[in-house]
């Protein structure tokens, strides 16, 4: 069987298509594709999330709001055409893909374990029917909320593919491992093997990681980006607020530290704190992109003593997702 697969993250940066073929228990991903996202939609789409966090969640407003309606066309014109570049550069024909399996684009997650006493959610918009017009496809979607209803996290959903991936890796001799994935919030995927034997899989978000560097760097250069991390290297880890960051940049609605929750557990950047102008202005630019840098590997690193006693430790980090370009990123976690 093949498939596509379609992903469009917390970073608004841009939609990515895979085409990926199953044979049995084997995953081969047999070509990519990768389209940036227009200013507009990004700006259309970080609009959308604020309107929707101060109706609480409720979206009773998006129904005939023209302006939601005009985000969800352009970014499902854009999948479309991610979809089309892909299988345009394969030598697989489209009567012969199964499906498109599409995540959609989330506009706020509000998990079990961060919305505590209140009803939890998770919105997503993906106009299936228009995406299957405009490809001649059939399309999966809402993978999310099935989890959600049933007590799950809702997020993230790699765990189960990377399992399949890691079984490739056993057999050559790399196992326990930990996926790592930099992305607007940072996720783990540990596929290992208990004590006593039996194999064992688990995932959760560890936090913010590119969220608010990328934040900062808007801010304060216009870029979309720290870039090879040169802003960041123009300033210096300022410990004392790096402790004030974990303390205080990512809570759960009954306001406890996302940071030190046990799994399982997901969050959103609605979850996030707003800004960080207070701690720009006492500890200036750089060095705050240079602490919020640090905090995004250490985020990883805290959440490694999350692993059960009963697991065995990874022993191989695969570090994937955008942020881990940033050498200051990537430098700090090996570090640590």
């Amino acid at each position: 069987m093949i498939t596509v697969g379609v992903m469009t993250g917390n970073s608004l940066d841009a939609v990515d298509a895979v085409l990926t073929g199953f044979d049995g228990g084997r995953i081969c991903d047999l070509n990519a594709a990768t389209l940036p996202y227009p200013p507009r939609l990004r700006d259309g789409f970080l609009t959308l999330r604020r309107q929707i966090a101060d109706h609480g969640g409720d979206v009773a407003f998006l129904r005939g709001n023209e302006f939601f309606n005009a985000v969800s066309d352009e970014y499902t014109r854009l999948v479309a055409r991610a979809v089309d570049a892909l299988l345009s550069g394969s030598d697989v024909r489209k009567a012969d893909v199964a499906a498109i399996g599409w995540h959609g684009q989330t506009l706020d997650h509000f998990p079990p374990s961060v919305a505590g006493n209140r009803p939890p959610y998770t919105l997503q918009t993906a106009d299936a029917g228009r995406l299957a017009a405009l490809t001649g496809l059939p399309v999966i979607y809402d993978f999310r909320s099935d989890d959600l209803l049933n007590g799950g996290e809702g997020a993230p959903l790699a765990p189960t593919h990377n399992r399949h991936i890691a079984a490739d890796l056993r057999e050559r001799g790399v196992f326990p491992v930990a996926f790592c994935n930099a992305g607007n919030t940072g996720n783990i995927a540990v596929v290992s093997r208990r004590t006593d034997g039996e194999d064992a899989t688990f995932g959760w978000d560890a936090g913010p990681f590119n969220h608010f560097a990328d934040m900062l760097t808007r801010q304060n250069t216009g870029d979309a980006c720290d870039v090879d991390g040169g802003h960041g290297t123009n300033g210096r880890v300022v410990p004392e607020l790096l402790e004030k960051l974990f303390d205080s940049v990512a809570r759960t609605a009954d306001g406890e530290n996302f940071f030190e929750k046990q799994p399982p557990k997901s969050s959103d950047p609605a979850r996030y704190a707003k800004d960080l102008n207070g701690f720009s202005a006492e500890y200036g630019f750089e060095n705050t992109l240079r602490t919020v840098e640090y905090l995004a590997a250490y985020a990883f690193f805290a959440t490694l003593s999350f692993i059960p006693e009963t697991v065995v430790f990874p022993k191989a980090f695969l570090l994937f997702g955008g942020g881990w370009k940033n050498p200051l990123c990537l430098n700090d976690f090996k570090g640590l």
